[in-house]
């Protein structure tokens, strides 16, 4: 039993191996790029400080429904499942 376990140990690391060689050589664009998906416009490196003072100072409004309107609509519809049913 413990060397069925010590080859189950073996085979999972092997594996473990091979995943983390696949992920290695698949190219992932680097998280900086994913984090910073910012209006930005293509300038040189001395102005890119400029840019993001810029950016920073506008009020960013998030798309979708306010949390308002989902809490008025989730109560109306508690409310009527409440009365009818």
């Amino acid at each position: 039993m413990n060397e069925e376990l010590l080859a189950k140990y073996k085979e999972a690391q092997a594996e473990i191996e091979r995943l983390r060689h696949e992920i290695a050589s698949t190219s992932i664009a680097p998280t900086s790029e994913l984090r910073n998906r910012r209006n930005r416009t293509i300038s040189d490196a001395a102005s890119t400080a400029e840019t993001d003072t810029v950016i920073d100072d506008q009020h960013y409004h998030p798309d979708g429904v306010p949390l308002q309107v989902v809490l008025i609509i989730a109560l109306g519809v508690f409310i009527m499942t409440y009365l009818f049913f």
